[in-house]
């Protein structure tokens, strides 16, 4: 069995060890945090940018109906007034190859051209 001057020993051989590992560590650290804002760095030796601050604007909302609102559709026009209509058909190969789902319902979209820019001069 080893004797108590032998543990301290060896214990003091132990923390020594480990004094020096954790002064290594610690210069590793401070190596790693030195960037351009806190040391005489330049910008372009940092390895990663540094997060940009965050601001209390909101985000812009994105265009388009937004979740959770009700859908609103502009009233088809009076059959008096469309000057064309055109009856688009998808076959059934067309079908298959998109992985579509027949159904019978069907929608009507109205496509409105406006050919001469009002101008009034006055």
């Amino acid at each position: 069995m080893a004797s108590k001057d032998d543990i301290i020993a060896q214990q003091a051989e132990q923390i020594d060890d480990l004094t020096k590992r954790i002064a290594v560590l610690e210069l590793q650290l401070a190596k790693a945090w030195k960037n351009s804002p806190n040391s005489s760095k330049s910008p372009s030796s940092d390895i990663v940018k540094p997060p940009k601050k965050k601001t209390d604007r909101r985000k812009k909302a994105k265009r388009g109906g937004q979740r959770g609102h009700q859908r609103k559709l502009r009233e088809p026009l009076p059959p008096e007034r469309v000057n064309e209509e055109i009856t688009y058909e998808i076959n059934a190969a067309d079908v298959r190859k998109l992985g579509l789902t027949p159904t019978d319902d069907f929608e009507i979209i109205q496509h409105i051209e406006l050919l001469d820019l009002p101008i009034h001069v006055g």
